[in-house]
């Protein structure tokens, strides 16, 4: 057998080198050289030109290439590289090269292209075969050669996607490569099928954007998840809009916000359908087809005013009232006013109001000034008011009586009431002071006198309090005494008609009625009469008194003049008080005229009538 002097390694590679400086390799075994071939995926590379390859045993460049020129050779879009010799190496050996690619674009040697960053990369590979025969790298040594060749690009690895799915759907690579180079975008799109959503990325990368754009450092495996689509309905009941957010389609599970919005003059109650409640916006998760229907009701104004000085609080505040809703009203007056009732929309006078709102309400609340009414007294008596209360609304009409204590009488009213009835009403349009006047009752007064006519002894003697002649029920009356006296009690206060607190001629007269003349025992007939204050009755008292009787014109004194000079009667003599019978003991001179004048009095009283 014939060997060779010089220990050979016959080695026929192949290489193709891509302008990014990627490679790829393949195992050619069969072929006549037996060469080993660096391919891209079978594809002729671009520029090719830009290619270099080097092959390095023992630190040393051993074989060189570039331009495809030497014995480097082009074929099927492929460099070769030709037969290469490992020095020192014996026959049967194996031997250790490392590969060696780059652009030369960026580097006219392999350690320029590392230095500026550009396309390269190496792979150490054991090859056996030396001497005779060729035999190329162990499977195991290139399957690692080619799994360095396929992902390596400036001394990195290559990037590969890898997509899946779940549900159904699809996934797009836009490039669609084996390999990607790491500064390369890829565009990675989730396109859902008819009827169902995509739902997110898992594995490599977690996102819910349907459209990924990134680079592809290293080898990339990601899930595009799909769910079934669900249908959302939206209805509304009443006058109103609603809104999901975001808009569909919706896959399974997920999440819409719906908001209700409604109309001017409308009000959101809630939700009815595959949501309950008034939660507005609505969180509805979407496990099924779902329809949901927005509730809408006529919302109501509620307008409290006032009218005079007070307040209104409502309960509960709001703007607007749903239909039904029912409003506590309280009105509150403000100083010195007090509250009168409701107008407008509602007629009332409670007090806190409950409304139901139909429609629009707007009420009124009155609250009109309000007064104070002092009453005090002068004397001793007492005002009752009716109705009696601290203040009083303007117009009220109140009614005071005033109550005289014992022994006092009520004599009028003074102040913001008038005259002399006990009862008085005012009306209250201000703040009123009344007076109740009391004056004391006068006491009891006693008449007392002489019965003249002779002394008239048992004589009835009465006051005539309406000059009628006789004794009447309630008159006061008594006796005379053996000598004539007598003494009449009677009640001022029941007689005085014109509350001046004594009794005067006016208001009565005395009356003796018969007796008994102690000077010649015989029982007189027929009355004698004296005016009030008189302390005798004679014939003469009673002509004074029927004529201030007939002319009250005259009064007493008067008549009582005329009567002296119809009679010749001294004029110092006082009728009234004159008694003739003790005076003529007393010798006194003017007796003997005044008895004379009583004598004849019978006779003088038709001359009186002219007088």
């Amino acid at each position: 057998m014939k060997r060779l002097l010089i220990p050979l390694l016959y080695f026929v590679l192949a290489l193709c080198v891509r302008a990014d400086g990627g490679f790829s390799a393949k195992n050619n075994f069969g072929v006549s050289d037996k060469r080993v071939i660096l391919d891209v995926d079978g594809v002729t590379p671009l520029n090719k030109g830009f290619g270099r390859m080097e092959i390095v045993s023992a630190g040393k460049i051993i074989t060189a290439v570039a331009d495809g020129t030497g014995s480097l050779m082009y074929t099927n879009g492929m460099f070769a590289l030709g037969i290469v010799s490992v020095p020192g190496t014996t026959a049967g050996s194996s031997a250790t090269i490392v590969v060696r690619a780059w652009d030369n674009r960026f580097g006219a040697t392999y350690a320029d292209a590392v230095a500026s960053g550009g396309h390269f990369g190496e792979y150490q590979l054991v090859v056996t075969g030396l001497g005779e025969g060729i035999s190329p790298p162990s499977p195991e040594a290139f399957a690692a050669f080619q799994s360095f060749a396929l992902n390596t690009a400036n001394g990195k690895p290559l990037g590969s996607v890898t997509p899946s799915v779940t549900g159904q759907g699809q996934v797009q690579v836009s490039p669609s490569k084996a390999l990607y180079h790491p500064s390369e975008v890829v565009s990675i799109s989730a396109v859902a099928s008819p009827g169902w959503a995509f739902a997110g990325w898992s594995g490599g990368v977690v996102s819910a954007n349907p459209v990924l754009t990134l680079a592809v450092p290293a080898p990339l495996s990601l899930t595009a998840n799909f769910k079934p689509l669900r249908q959302l309905t939206l209805l509304q009941e009443g006058q109103g809009t609603v809104a999901p957010n975001p808009t569909g389609p919706y896959g399974d599970g997920a999440t819409v916000q719906v908001t209700a919005t409604p109309a001017e003059g409308w009000s959101f109650v809630g939700w009815q359908g595959g949501a309950s409640g008034s939660a507005n916006p609505l969180s509805v998760t979407l496990t099924a087809d779902t329809t949901i229907t927005a509730i809408f009701k006529p919302a109501w104004t509620l307008t409290a005013r006032t009218s005079g000085n007070g307040t209104v609080g409502i309960a509960p505040p709001s703007a607007n009232y749903l239909d039904g809703s029912q409003v506590t009203l309280t009105a509150t007056p403000g100083v010195n006013a007090v509250f009168a009732g409701w107008s407008g929309s509602v007629t009332s006078t409670a007090n806190p109001l409950v409304v139901t709102l139909n429609s629009a309400v707007d009420v009124t609340a009155m609250f009109l000034p309000t007064y104070k009414l002092i009453s005090t007294v002068t004397g001793q008596g007492t005002v009752a008011i009716v109705p009696s209360q601290d203040r009083y609304v303007t117009n009220d009409v109140v009614t005071l009586t005033a109550t005289p204590a014992d022994g006092w009488d009520f004599t009028g009213w003074s102040g913001a009431a008038a005259g002399s009835s006990p009862t008085v009403s005012v009306r209250m349009t201000h703040d009123l002071a009344v007076t109740a006047l009391f004056t004391a009752q006068p006491p009891p007064v006693d008449l007392s006198g002489t019965a003249v006519d002779g002394y008239l002894s048992g004589a009835s003697v009465f006051f005539d309090a309406n000059r009628n002649g006789r004794l009447d029920a309630g008159e006061p009356s008594t006796t005379t005494d053996r000598s004539g006296k007598f003494t009449l009690t009677v009640d001022v206060k029941k007689f005085d008609l014109n509350r001046d607190g004594k009794l005067t001629p006016e208001e009565g007269r005395i009356v003796v009625d018969g007796g008994l003349d102690l000077s010649t025992g015989v029982t007189r007939t027929g009355q004698l009469t004296a005016p009030i204050g008189a302390s005798v009755v004679t014939p003469l008292t009673t002509l004074v008194d029927a004529v201030s009787g007939a002319n009250p014109s005259f009064g007493v004194d008067e008549s009582e003049r005329r009567v002296k000079q119809a009679l010749g009667v001294p004029a110092d003599v006082s009728v009234t008080h004159f008694d003739p019978i003790r005076a003529a003991a007393d010798g006194d001179s003017r007796a003997a005229g005044v008895h004379a004048a009583n004598a004849t009095l019978s006779d003088t009283v038709s001359q009186l009538g002219a007088v």
